[in-house]
């Protein structure tokens, strides 16, 4: 018979991070498995050249609809925010179809397209992110107006005018900067 100490140490250890019992003694194991990083960025598929040029041809349509007001390098880097991303190179193929939507929906915007409750909303929060400032201004004016602060309270009709009211001090700023 074989007793703990003359057993061979890897015949008493085990992968994980628990207490467990081998043939009578306790031990202590550490986890030893090292999680994969690159695992995860493989897993998900970077974009394709369709796609990147897509993003491309969206980016540009919203800077027609601004009458060039910004520049793709500030469309790109908003929708960089948006997705949670630093660069097109992060972006994955499961992330197209919601630059899709932030895209279509600034480009619908400038346009003066009729929007969703939803997509107002979504349109003031875009303009507050970009330029922030813009945020103190526009709260003022729901103030003022609607006695409301709070977005999601508004009816269509409220909305409608605080989204036409933050574009106007959009294209404000924008004209201003450019200048």
């Amino acid at each position: 018979m074989t007793t703990p100490s003359e057993k061979d140490a890897a015949s008493i250890t085990a992968m994980g991070s628990n207490i467990i019992q081998v043939s009578g003694d306790l031990s202590v194991t550490n986890n030893i498995v090292m999680q994969q990083p690159h695992a995860e960025v493989a897993s998900a598929a970077k974009l394709s050249r369709h796609e990147r040029g897509q993003l491309t041809a969206w980016a540009e349509e919203v800077v027609t609809a601004e009458q060039g007001n910004v520049t793709t390098k500030i469309v790109r880097g908003a929708l960089n925010t948006y997705l949670g991303v630093k660069s097109v190179d992060e972006m994955t193929s499961d992330m197209v179809q919601r630059a899709a939507v932030f895209l279509n929906g600034w480009r619908n915007c400038a346009f003066g397209r009729e929007l969703s409750s939803d997509a107002m909303v979504a349109q003031v929060l875009r303009i507050w992110t970009i330029v922030p400032h813009l945020k103190t201004t526009t709260v003022e004016f729901t103030r003022m107006n609607f006695n409301r602060e709070v977005l999601r309270s508004m009816t269509v009709w409220e909305l409608r005018s605080t989204l036409a009211f933050a574009m106007a001090k959009w294209q404000s700023y924008w004209e201003a900067r450019n200048a």
